[in-house]
């Protein structure tokens, strides 16, 4: 695909563009695997990255857009590039004359809707929503889907979300997702349907509109899905996946496959009411629970009690009730130290 691409090529590529603009490791890695398979395209795509960098980072002011001023720095901005460039070995002004410089910035001209656009998404800050140890909350995206959002999670998305294809949301820790189906013009394939993505530190998630929980602790990410489908999409496999209702799909790098089964999803979104259920789990699943939740180092003294299964259900805010129940069905010491929780060696009896 990339093999005869040029500079202007990359600039106008979309892909390119919103890795240039907001890199993430999967686009990253994608971009890194470009040049391995491509080695004749590092410097274009060096220099595509260089052009778009000046403008993202260095504004070109409104007043100008409309003018012969706008061609001129864009212009500018590329001489500045070329002489960066001459200091190496293949100068990029020995490669492209400077009509080819002018056709390049009359392109970007073009893509950036004569820079307005550009300019303004590059304005805008993303809506950052967090929550607090034990705190859940409801979001309204603006697109009218609904989100809960569990606690000692955040959500992150573009404010304003202007009528493109794709509706992105990027997520830390665990919510649950009322994605609603909307039609579009320009949504291409799929029926006119405007996809919604879920991007967690291992996955993209893409649906239409459907129901599902997504859970993203540390490097594991896990998705169930309770009503539609969706297609996860695991970024270091470069493996898609499409998941049916009751299924669970759950991802780690340094696990040795992707898990994908079927479950009781209900067993996955009773936090939403405010509850902690733990079906058989050992206590080293509860210990990861604590710590996301509520915000508490475990440490076990002891390496058996690690092994002890735990059946029961607590409430959502308050973690002594989980310890004194703990305390009784076990009977260990859990001693409670500013952030953290020791669990000590069993009781003698």
């Amino acid at each position: 695909m990339y093999e005869r691409y040029t500079i202007t090529d990359f600039i106008l590529d979309q892909d390119f563009q919103e890795w240039v603009r907001s890199p993430t490791s999967g686009s990253d890695a994608h971009w890194r695997r470009v040049v391995v398979l491509y080695p004749h395209q590092e410097e274009n795509i060096e220099a595509g990255r260089k052009i778009l960098s000046s403008l993202k980072f260095n504004p070109i002011p409104e007043e100008a857009i409309h003018s012969e001023k706008m061609l001129n720095t864009i212009l500018s901005r590329i001489d500045h590039f070329e002489q960066e460039q001459n200091t190496v070995r293949h100068p990029v002004r020995s490669l492209y004359s400077r009509r080819g410089w002018l056709k390049i910035a009359a392109s970007i001209m073009l893509v950036l809707g004569l820079a307005s656009g550009y300019y303004r998404w590059e304005q805008e800050q993303p809506e950052v929503i967090r929550t607090a140890y034990a705190e859940t909350k409801e979001v309204l995206l603006p697109d009218g889907s609904q989100v809960v959002l569990n606690g000692n999670s955040s959500l992150k998305y573009s404010a304003g979300w202007p009528d493109v294809p794709v509706r992105e949301v990027w997520l830390e820790g665990e919510a649950y997702f009322k994605v609603k189906k909307l039609t579009s013009d320009i949504a291409a394939g799929q029926g006119g349907l405007k996809k919604f993505q879920v991007h967690t530190r291992g996955l993209d998630i893409e649906v239409l509109g459907t129901e599902f929980n997504v859970h993203q602790w540390q490097d594991k990410s896990q998705v169930v899905l309770t009503e539609g489908k969706v297609k996860v999409n695991v970024r270091e496999r470069e493996q898609e996946v499409y998941l049916k209702p009751g299924e669970l799909l759950e991802y780690s790098p340094e696990a040795p496959r992707i898990t994908h089964k079927m479950v009781d999803p209900t067993h996955y979104l009773h936090w939403q009411d405010r509850q902690l259920v733990f079906d058989g789990e050992p206590l080293t699943m509860v210990a990861t629970r604590v710590q996301e939740i509520f915000g508490y180092e475990v440490v076990f003294e002891d390496p058996q009690v690690k092994a002890y299964q735990f059946r029961g259900t607590v409430p959502y805010e308050d973690p002594d009730v989980l310890i004194q129940i703990l305390k009784r069905a076990y009977g260990i010491e859990i001693e409670k130290k500013e952030h953290m929780l020791i669990f000590k060696k069993v009781k003698a009896k």
